[in-house]
């Protein structure tokens, strides 16, 4: 809903398709014939080999930075940055996790986590590097975009009891 608000033909101005607005070069990547891009289950297919490879790649620094939070917090923030990544590339949020100014807010976030929740946690490293490496209040707006979203599917009967909204 986020990304396309559930229209399969969304196009955007960056020329991002489909539901999941997938870049030129993600649909390249995923090897998607051009008769496929605007394809639900093509784009689901590619956006999930995305997140995997993500998730691999930025697994290392976030265990470095944030390896000490309880399980949950860890899980919860993880996803979170995992998201962001898909917005705005698994390079930039690791740029948040190790590039010495990028990642002032997460030393100071990772030393006084008790403080914060995940979701207050991946918001500030977004909102103090606001203006930095293309992070603007679009990437500001997907983080809250991400956790309004998330809190209220775990209101939701379904989701209510899982580990992720606990």
């Amino acid at each position: 809903m986020i990304e396309s608000s559930g229209q399969q033909r969304a196009h955007s101005a960056a020329n991002a398709k489909g539901i999941l607005q997938l870049s030129p070069s993600a649909l390249k990547d995923c090897r998607i014939k051009p008769a496929n891009h605007w394809h639900r289950l093509a784009q689901i297919d590619c956006a999930l080999k995305l997140m995997d490879q993500n998730a691999r790649n930025l697994r290392p620094p976030f265990e470095a930075r944030f390896g000490h939070l309880p399980d949950d917090k860890g899980d919860q923030l993880f996803t979170l940055l995992l998201v962001q990544a898909y917005h705005g590339g698994a390079s930039r949020v690791q740029s948040l996790l190790e590039d010495e100014t990028l990642s002032k807010p997460a030393i100071y976030f990772a030393q006084e986590h008790e403080r914060f929740s995940a979701g207050d946690i991946a918001f500030g490293m977004v909102f103090h590097n606001l203006g930095r490496d293309r992070f603007g209040l679009a990437s500001l707006y997907y983080v809250a975009d991400v956790q309004l979203a998330t809190e209220a599917l775990c209101k939701t009967a379904r989701l209510a009891d899982t580990r992720f909204c606990q």
